[in-house]
């Protein structure tokens, strides 16, 4: 999960649950000018029809659905998507169930820091706005974050 190109909301950010995009049957809410929301639509339904859970606890926004936390990809141990036959305990949702498992600790301290860096100083242009002379929109984005785990 965390090798992959992965983005939160405006397309900056990471977020464990713009990979559930990748599952079969689920589409992306798309907001104001086109950029995409954190709210999937499961089998076709709403995004308050469907449950997202971390660690067993349902953390959905009760207004508008989709996730009300958003864990750190770093701190992620298992992303489930079930948009078909799930078992009765998942019974007020008929979209589908989102389920994050975050990593359980050990005996041990450890952790880990990282930073993500885009520019368009590296992008390509595409080919129809090299043809046209429209030139990169400058942008640059710089996240930084850390996990600290262990036995205190």
């Amino acid at each position: 999960m965390s090798d992959l190109p992965i983005s939160g909301s405006a397309g900056t950010g990471r977020s464990a649950y713009s990979l559930v995009e990748l599952s079969a049957g689920v589409t992306q809410q798309t907001g104001e000018g086109g950029y995409a929301l954190d709210n999937a639509r499961l089998n076709g339904g709403r995004p308050r029809m469907d449950d997202y859970l971390i660690d067993g606890t349902s953390t959905e926004q009760p207004t508008f659905g989709g996730p009300d936390a958003n864990p750190s990809v770093d701190s992620v141990q298992e992303l489930r998507v079930q948009t078909n036959d799930f078992a009765a305990e998942y019974g007020k949702v008929s979209g589908g169930v989102i389920e994050l498992t975050t990593k359980s600790g050990t005996n041990l301290f450890h952790g880990s820091a990282y930073e993500y860096y885009q520019t368009s100083k590296l992008d390509a242009n595409s080919y129809f706005s090299n043809l046209d002379g429209i030139p990169i929109q400058p942008s640059h984005f710089d996240e930084f974050g850390g996990t600290v785990g262990g036995r205190f």
